[in-house]
């Protein structure tokens, strides 16, 4: 999992093998429950947030756009068919790229469509995501030119490689292009605390139920089938700790609990079954909370001490197990998020 990508795009100094690998184009989609339809972008460097698809007698709705116009052009394409019917409504979650850059396609696509986000998002999207757009463009153009300057040093025989580096550069050129003419389109409905929507023999409704990953995340529970969507609130396997509210997270991830849901569709990553992985990632919140709170008492108040004179006595190891399940790659970013979630304690804790 390749979190940031909402400020901008990591640029590798080569293409490994591996990474080459991982950027073949991966998009998986299932259909989660009856008319409820999870797309995954997972291919790097074009992953964004999950989109899902939920359909109604009468109109469909759309949760997240994605990170780039031309993946969220295919993702209608995939959207036709799985349904004749119209899609009116398209929510952002929260204001982050990879979840609202896809918007243009959409509305291009769909006359009329309603864009919903909560007051906050919205006012957020506003700031920030044109400029965005504008800072990442030339991150897409250094890795055109490492493309370029790695299949230019392939020996002739390893075609495959090339190949595949070529395609990687298409869809790098793409993208830019993208970026380059992207027009912003801002939420059209924006809501408060929440709404319910009739999709037509099925109503939906989106909540807003306190701060976490960002000071406006929404999510949408479907009755019917019992499915929640929580967009970055929950991020598999791992949760994404760049920016937010750790203290308040935890909390509105508790009022998660409140919905009776068979099926967790988190941000990023597959549909989960139960709260397990949600309670994991409270209690790892919780525990670098007390730990932070506790060298405080002994140093003295935040604002006045150093993120040094807290990070080693802060000791978040014994979750990495749990989260990394065996895999060496999570296992490595979890040390990583480890060390932003206490960044991102402290910074808090300086604030009170």
């Amino acid at each position: 999992m390749r979190s940031g990508t909402w400020v901008s795009i990591g640029i590798a100094l080569l293409w490994s093998a591996t990474e080459v690998a991982k950027a073949e184009d991966t998009r998986p989609v299932s259909e989660v429950a009856a008319g409820v339809h999870l797309i995954e972008h997972r291919s790097a460097p074009f992953e964004g947030g999950n989109t899902i698809v939920i359909i109604g007698s009468e109109s469909v709705l759309v949760v997240d756009s994605g990170f780039i116009p031309y993946v969220a052009r295919e993702d209608i394409a995939t959207i036709a068919t799985l349904t004749d019917k119209p899609v009116r409504y398209l929510l952002n979650t929260h204001w982050h790229n990879d979840h609202v850059m896809g918007n243009q396609a959409y509305a291009e696509a769909f006359p009329g469509l309603i864009i919903l986000a909560q007051e906050q998002t919205a006012r957020d999207m506003d700031l920030n995501i044109a400029q965005a757009a504008r800072r990442t463009l030339p991150s897409w153009r250094a890795q055109i030119e490492q493309v370029d300057q790695q299949v230019s040093s392939l020996p002739q025989f390893e075609q495959p490689q090339r190949d595949t580096l070529m395609a990687l550069r298409n869809r790098l050129v793409t993208a830019e292009a993208d970026y380059r003419e992207l027009t912003y389109r801002a939420p059209t409905l924006r809501f408060e605390r929440g709404l319910t929507l009739d999709l037509g023999e099925r109503q939906v409704r989106i909540e807003h139920l306190g701060r976490g990953n960002t000071n406006g995340d929404s999510v949408l529970y479907i009755g019917d089938a019992k499915v929640l969507i929580s967009g970055d609130l929950l991020v598999y396997p791992l949760p994404y700790v760049h920016d937010g509210y750790a203290s308040e997270w935890i909390d509105t991830l508790q009022r998660l609990r409140d919905f009776d849901a068979q099926i967790i569709i988190p941000g990023h990553g597959p549909a989960l079954s139960d709260w397990h992985y949600l309670d994991q990632v409270r209690a790892l919140f919780s525990a670098a909370i007390e730990q932070v709170n506790t060298r405080i008492s002994e140093i003295g108040p935040a604002e006045f001490r150093t993120l040094a004179e807290i990070e080693g006595h802060v000791d978040l190891s014994s979750f990495k197990a749990a989260f990394a399940s065996g895999d060496p790659e999570i296992a490595a970013e979890f040390d990583r998020m480890a060390g932003r979630l206490v960044r991102l304690v402290f910074k808090e804790a300086s604030l009170r």
